[in-house]
Order: structure tokens, then sequence, then C-alpha cells
């Protein structure tokens, strides 16, 4: 079963691929149907308009990020890397519960995992999603899910510490 990190996420770069199709086959309409000699001009628009939410999307990427539990494994798949990070659930598990801000206007409840110690993230100054996503990448060895009815669930077992 995978548990994307933030769904919010998801559907912006699905929003964004969905205008960037939209742009590419309304502009080879008008460019087919039209006689004018001046559609480099839009073409060169369209071109840079893409480049820009290609780039917005690119910053987005390290967002999109699943877990999912495999035995008494838990892997954190990261959109567009190829390596995964798991955790054992065997071991001693660390935790933290955080409440990060996703977006303008709404905040993300989630919790940090790992078979270390680890900083705790409460001391970051301004918690927000990319940021901290951004530092446990770094690491390498934390994973960070949605605190939803299983992340609870699993906190509740005797092997899981509080940080």
């Amino acid at each position: 079963m995978k548990k994307y990190l933030s769904s919010y996420w998801k559907r912006s770069c699905l929003f964004c691929v969905f205008i960037i199709v939209a742009t590419i086959v309304t502009t080879a309409i008008f460019c087919s149907w039209s006689s004018d000699k001046e559609d480099y001009i839009l073409i060169l628009c369209v071109s840079l308009f893409i480049l820009v939410l290609a780039y917005l999307m690119k910053t987005i990427l390290i967002v999109i990020r699943y877990t999912e539990t495999i035995d008494d494994i838990i892997l954190m798949h990261i959109f567009g890397k190829h390596e995964a990070v798991q955790i054992s659930l065997s071991s001693t598990v660390y935790y933290e519960v955080i409440t990060l801000i996703e977006s303008a206007s709404t905040l993300l409840r989630c919790v940090v995992l790992s078979n270390e110690p680890f900083e705790p993230y409460k001391k970051v100054s301004v918690l927000k999603l990319m940021p901290v996503c951004k530092l446990i990448d770094k690491n390498n060895k934390q994973i960070i899910m949605p605190y939803d009815e299983y992340s609870a669930f699993l906190i509740g077992q005797s092997n899981f510490c509080k940080i």
C-alpha cells in the first residue's frame, strides 16, 4: 500500500503537466491553421512558458514521495531517485511528530522515522515541507510519512522511541 506524503503537491505536478500538454497542443493547432509568418513569436513565448513550468515542476518533485511497508521494513521512494531509503521495524526506531507548512494555507502533520537518533526538527525555525524534505534527503537514513492511523499505530509499539 502506497502512502503519499502530500497529495497537494502531487496534484500540482499533474496540473502542470496538463497545462504543458494543453499549451503544446493548442499552439500546434493554432500554428497549423494560421497562415501568418510571425508564428515563431508565439512559439518562442510558448517555449519560454513551458521552460518556466518545467523548472517549477523540477523543484516540486522532491516533495513527491511515498512510503510502503514490506514485511518489517518501511521503504520511502522519492520521485526521480532510483534508490529507496529503508527503515527496519524490527529494531529500535526513533521518531518525531511534526506539523509542517505544506503550502500557503495548509498544514501537514508528519512523522519522521529513523533507526538512528537524530536532531529534532522542531528546532528548525520555520517548519516548511520542502526544506524539511531536503534535510531528510541529506541524511539519507530518515523517512518522512504522513501522520495517520497507520503511523499512530506504529509509534505506539514498544520499540519506538520519541525524540
